[in-house]
């Protein structure tokens, strides 16, 4: 257009030839330097563009083309493997606008015959012919069509773009049905809980806390909520898909990046764990029916000493491969200063007392926090009754230096760190087990 040297007033600076465009022009056209050079051409000649003669009226340095206010170049874009890219500079040839659309049909205007060419209108510039507020126009302009508009004006620049924007009413409605589906949720999982008496019962058996039992069934009901959040949004997607091609949903567009699907899996998956909390606490009520719902150690008054038994009671023909399996454990934490606790020294001793077999291990022990310089003895002892078959693990620690207070805190992490690895005990499986019965006999545990 000739009012282009208006908008942007640097382009005269690029014509290093001829003139721009006026009213009135018709087959007329501007080309780049480097294309003058190539074709080896002047102004005055004549070029063929698209199977028009045009009259080469000037020439234009290709590097000294201004900017548009939007920061992109003056030059068209064309997409190329979807991707945009800018047509190269030298080769762009300038021609009036009225006779791209009339004579040349190569604009993305609908021509009679119904059917849109190629190209298209990238962007319109607009100048005010007396002065008003720019930025206001701007404003009201975005409020009525869905583009983004650039505005200048004194040398500041603004960009202006509409938003959509919903808002969410009545939510109430569906209050009573998702209330609703959080007790069916909340009653099928809690009949799953008193279907599983005898599983949880077996998980207690080998060790398992409360805690453990009560996060297996959130597990369970969180990976429900990811999968139906799943299913539900591929089946979602599908019948939108679906729907759109019927006439009686024609000019539906759904948007399955919307943020309102987000919401929505995030809904399913906390109604869907929310109502498995209260069956997860009879769970692990069932595990440990009492009100203690962790294990504690009660140290006794004495300063510095105590002597805790240890939840393990076994044939006698365990205590061989069960020392061997906990000798192994601490003997990896002899030097180590990372855990809660490192071991100096282990040694094993057999002994028998007041007509009870005792096989223990004896170990010096530092605590953490390492830097308080806690140390304390500790033997674990194997108590087999001469009589009887069965063996039970004591345990008893005497503190050697370091504050009292801090050894109590130090002794019951040491504890249950011990106990919990005795626990694991029962869930290696008989290969395992035989393995450690081999390194009894090796070491002379049996």
């Amino acid at each position: 257009m000739p009012e282009e040297t208006e908008v942007s007033r640097d382009l005269k600076l690029a014509i290093t030839e001829g003139r721009w465009l006026a009213h009135g022009d018709k087959y007329v056209c501007l080309i780049s330097k480097a294309m003058k050079e190539k074709l080896n051409v002047t102004v005055g000649e004549k070029v063929w563009v698209f199977s028009k003669l045009f009259t080469i009226i000037g020439v234009f340095d290709e590097k000294f083309v201004p900017n548009d206010i939007d920061g992109l170049s003056l030059f068209p874009y064309v997409i190329v493997m979807n991707e945009i890219r800018q047509c190269p500079p030298e080769g762009t040839v300038v021609v009036p606008f009225d006779t791209l659309i009339d004579e040349m049909e190569i604009i993305g205007v609908v021509n009679p015959g119904g059917v849109a060419p190629p190209g298209g209108i990238e962007s319109i510039a607009i100048k005010f012919n007396k002065p008003v507020d720019v930025f206001k126009e701007a404003a009201s302009l975005t409020r009525n069509i869905p583009y983004q508009i650039h505005a200048s004006s004194e040398g500041h620049k603004r960009l202006y773009a509409r938003l959509i924007t919903g808002t969410v009413q009545r939510i109430n409605i569906i209050l009573v049905p998702m209330f609703l589906l959080l007790l069916t949720v909340v009653n099928i999982m809690t009949a799953a809980v008193y279907e599983r008496t005898k599983e949880i019962g077996i998980y207690s058996a080998v060790g398992l806390s409360p805690r453990h039992v009560s996060s297996m069934f959130f597990m369970e009901s969180a990976a429900v909520g990811i999968v139906s959040a799943v299913l539900g949004y591929i089946v979602g997607v599908a019948m939108a898909i679906i729907f759109t091609t019927m006439p009686a949903f024609a000019g539906l567009n759904p948007n399955f990046t919307s943020s309102w699907l987000l919401i929505s899996v995030s809904a399913i998956l906390g109604f869907t764990v929310a109502s498995t909390i209260y069956p997860s606490i009879k769970a692990s009520q069932m595990v440990t029916p009492s009100l203690a719902r962790k294990w504690r150690l009660r140290v006794a008054p004495e300063a510095g000493e105590l002597t805790v038994p240890l939840p393990f009671v076994a044939s006698r023909t365990e205590v061989g491969p069960m020392l061997a399996y906990l000798y192994e454990y601490l003997e990896a934490q002899i030097g180590e200063t990372t855990g809660t606790f490192s071991l100096q020294d282990l040694n094993y001793e057999k002994a028998e007392e007041k007509g009870v077999e005792v096989r223990r291990l004896i170990m010096n022990v530092r605590l953490a926090p390492y830097e308080a310089g806690i140390t304390m003895q500790a033997t674990l002892n194997a108590a087999i009754p001469v009589t009887g078959e069965r063996f039970s693990l004591e345990l008893h620690a005497v503190r050697k230096t370091g504050e009292t207070m801090d050894w109590r805190t130090g002794v019951r992490n040491f504890v249950s760190a011990l106990r919990e690895q005795i626990l694991l005990w029962r869930t290696l499986p008989l290969t395992e087990r035989n393995k450690y019965r081999k390194i009894a006999e090796e070491k002379g545990f049996e």
